[in-house]
């Protein structure tokens, strides 16, 4: 009897050394036993992938009689596939948009997220194309396009703004706000202030990005003139006791010119001086002040309230003259004085000056005419009639008084009269009220009598005869 008894282990191979990738799985090798045939190795082994690294099994070989074998096998690991290459839809974003990092699927790495150098540079309407890399870290990569499109949506922040209080001289300052594309955006506006004090005006500002995004907000401009007018340097007059001053001015921003005001009851006293206050009021509620000094000098001489006065005529004479006037701007009405003797009987003209004096050191002068023009003749009252006498002697040849001898004048002014005698070729210079004390020569005298008065106006002569007798006793 043959009794059969396996005690052959199967043959110890030489195992090559094996490279897979992640996905790798083990591959269990054979062997050869002379009783069992081929024979597959198994193991308790696991792969555990680390790229570039390597994991040994170790397998066993038993031909199911009791008799087995092992070997060693190395197997390295090596990913050489890269991950898969993704289709990348475009995307829409606005300035604020970042890159959104798009993913793969690797054999090893599993899911692997894009990485760039890239980078957005928003302009509104345009777009950047953006290269991902996809990289399994074990050397293998794969990269992919994608459109990023700039699209700005989104309105500028729309701000609450504070109410602003200006004077008329205030100008629109335009608030900003922001906007997550264009930053700081300053509003822009077609209102107007229009300053009435008090009042108010609401400004509706618009917020534009430039982008077609806009947003409004108002503001409300509350008008308060706090401001007061310029305080100006006046410089000291001196005036005379006209106490209208010179206005003086000065400037508000508001208001522009204003005129200054000053309390009444500026008293005149001449040489001294005085402190006016001047206030300047804006009609806003704001004023200031300042002082002047004034001091008083009247210096001012009066006028003579006629230009030129008229000239006095008359033909006799004048006894007294009527005083003009003159007005001063510190004594007001003041008569004249004047200078002249009176009564005026000279014939022709007298200039007469008068003087106004207005008490404060200032005079004015001024002269009338003052003309004397007798034009009026005087007349003889009577005429004597022919005379005649036959005296004894020659001591005796004279007229003597008589009444009906006597000559008389009237006149206007006064006249005197005046004779001549026969022969006689002088002017009238003898005078004459009588024929009393005349003596006659011998024969016949003719006597001339004529009256002249102040204004040598002669009178119609008056002529008779005289007559002298010698024969007689």
């Amino acid at each position: 009897m043959y009794n059969y008894d396996d005690v052959t282990p199967p043959e110890t191979p030489v195992l090559g050394s094996v490279t897979i990738d992640c996905e790798g799985v083990l591959i269990a090798p054979t062997t050869t036993d002379v009783c069992a045939g081929v024979i597959t190795g198994t193991t308790m082994d696991v792969l555990d992938f680390v790229e570039g690294g390597s994991t040994t099994i170790t397998w066993t070989f038993s031909d199911g009689n009791g008799n087995s074998t092992s070997a060693m096998q190395v197997y390295n690991y090596d990913d050489v596939t890269p991950p898969m290459t993704p289709t990348l839809s475009p995307v829409t974003v606005d300035c604020e948009g970042i890159l959104t990092a798009p993913m793969t699927t690797d054999v090893c790495a599993g899911p692997i997220t894009g990485t760039t150098t890239d980078v957005l540079s928003f302009v509104e309407g345009s777009s950047t194309t953006i290269e991902w890399t996809f990289d399994d870290g074990n050397g293998n990569s794969t990269s992919a396009m994608q459109v990023y499109n700039y699209d700005d949506v989104t309105p500028p922040v729309t701000p609450i703004l504070s109410p602003v209080t200006v004077d008329c001289e205030g100008t629109l300052i335009p608030p900003t706000t922001t906007d997550n594309c264009v930053g700081i955006v300053t509003g822009s506006t077609t209102d107007e202030l229009d300053f009435v004090e008090p009042g108010s005006t609401e400004i509706t500002w618009t917020f534009d990005d430039g982008n077609g995004n806009s947003t409004m907000a108002t503001q409300m401009y509350i008008y308060d003139d706090v401001t007061a007018p310029i305080t100006p340097t006046i410089d000291p007059v001196t005036v005379d006791c006209d106490p209208n001053l010179a206005t003086p001015v000065t400037f508000d921003v508001c208001a522009g010119m204003i005129a200054g005001t000053m309390p009444g009851g500026l008293v005149f006293v001449d040489g001294t001086t005085v402190t006016v206050t001047w206030t300047f009021n804006d009609g806003n509620g704001n004023s200031t002040t300042t002082d002047q000094m004034v001091t008083f000098d009247d210096a001012i001489d009066p006028v003579p309230d006629l230009a030129t006065l008229p000239d006095i005529t008359t033909e006799c004479e004048v006894t007294g003259l009527t005083p003009p006037s003159a007005t001063d701007v510190c004594a007001g009405a003041i008569t004249g004085t004047h200078n002249a003797l009176l009564p005026i009987t000279t014939q022709g003209t007298t200039v007469v000056t008068w003087t106004y004096d207005d008490g404060n050191g200032n005079m004015a002068t001024q002269t009338q005419n003052v003309v004397i023009d007798d034009v009026t003749p005087p007349t003889l009252g009577n005429c004597p009639s022919d005379q005649s006498v036959t005296p004894s002697t020659i001591t005796c040849s004279y007229l003597h008084g008589d009444a009906s001898w006597d000559v008389t004048a009237t006149d206007n002014c006064g006249a005197t009269v005046y004779y001549t005698l026969s022969g006689a070729t002088s002017s009238m210079t003898n005078e004459f009220t009588t024929l009393d004390g005349v003596e006659f020569s011998e024969g016949v005298t003719t006597i001339t009598v004529i009256a002249i008065d102040i204004g040598d106006n002669p009178s119609s002569s008056c002529q008779f005869y005289g007559y002298r007798n010698l024969s007689g006793t």
